[in-house]
């Protein structure tokens, strides 16, 4: 007698990023990318902040990252590998927060 097989569901608790984010009173607009594990990143060039949401709900926002590396991390092939390089791993590490995005004001697409 064979056993009958166990449907993979898709999961249901990771909702797409949203549209953009209120960080320290300032919107940052999220831009989707193309990632196993990043959903969108967003950038606020005036107080130099990124912001990476992740596919499973986990929101990041790394402070006083240059502009340059934010573009390079959208332009990058492996995006979780670039971030994990030059922004999580970097000599100087930059400093980070988590981002409860269920408070956070949010919009959603």
């Amino acid at each position: 007698m064979r056993k009958p097989s166990i449907r993979q569901l898709p999961n249901v608790s990771a909702l797409p990023p949203p549209a953009s984010v209120m960080v320290s009173g300032a919107r940052v607009a999220l831009t989707p990318v193309s990632s196993s594990n990043i959903g969108a990143v967003g950038y606020d060039a005036s107080a130099r902040r990124l912001v990476v949401v992740f596919r499973g709900g986990a929101a990041y926002l790394y402070h006083d990252v240059p502009a340059h590396l934010h573009e390079e991390l959208l332009a990058a092939e492996s995006k979780g590998r670039f971030l994990t390089h030059f922004i999580v791993r970097a000599a100087p590490a930059y400093r980070y927060e988590k981002i409860d995005l269920n408070r956070a004001e949010r919009t959603d697409a």
